[in-house]
C-alpha cells in the first residue's frame, strides 16, 4: 500500500475540506499529502530537515 492510499484511508478523521485542500495541494506541488503535512509541521516548529 502506497502512503497517499494510506492517507486516503484515514480520510474520515480530517474534515472533508481539509482532506480537499491537502490532496489539491499536493497535486499542485507535485508531492504527497504527506509530504504537504510534514513541510507544514517542519515550518511550524522551525525544525530543519537535517537535523536528526
Amino acid at each position: 500500500m502506497t502512503k497517499l492510499e494510506n492517507l486516503d484511508n484515514r480520510a474520515k478523521y480530517l474534515p472533508a475540506d481539509l482532506e480537499e485542500w491537502l490532496h489539491s495541494h499536493a497535486r499542485r506541488t507535485d508531492s504527497s499529502p504527506y509530504e504537504v503535512i510534514k513541510a507544514a509541521l517542519e515550518a511550524y516548529l522551525d525544525v530543519s530537515r537535517t537535523r536528526a
